[in-house]
């Protein structure tokens, strides 16, 4: 009894073709959560340097008005955040800048705050990414 060519199964051929758009399609899933997995690290490192600027610029605001003069960008100050995933490593660090400018007005004080940092897996020699906030304080007699 002998089968007809349709009723055999596939050949060799077709089956390295289908296991080669498979692996296509497989990798084409890889290099999607690969980026995926670095917008999340991005986005956790902003929310941190946020919480950063934040405290400082709350602290600035809590302190009283002559323990604040106008100044240039004070020393960097650094905060270490939280480690960088799972297992033994170290905490990402954030370097913390701020200024206090003299307002138009004698009774305002501008404030900005500067957060700095540098993700582990940059390249050697990139600039890193700030985090940037400003507000204007003014004098309550």
């Amino acid at each position: 009894m002998q089968r007809d060519r349709e009723e055999q199964g596939l050949t060799l051929l077709e089956l390295l073709v289908a296991m080669t758009i498979l692996s296509i399609g497989l990798l084409g899933l890889l290099a999607m959560q690969t980026q995926a997995l670095q917008g999340s690290r991005h986005g956790r490192h902003v929310s941190e340097a946020a919480r950063v600027a934040e405290q400082q610029m709350e602290f600035l605001q809590r302190q009283p008005w002559g323990a604040i003069p106008p100044s240039a960008w004070s020393a960097p100050r650094v905060v270490n955040g939280p480690t960088n995933g799972s297992g033994p490593s170290a905490p990402q660090q954030y370097s913390v800048t701020w200024r206090v400018q003299a307002g138009p007005d004698p009774a305002l004080r501008l404030l900005d705050v500067q957060v700095n940092w540098t993700t582990p897996e940059a390249p050697a020699g990139s600039p890193g990414s700030t985090y940037a906030i400003s507000s204007v304080r003014h004098n309550d007699p």
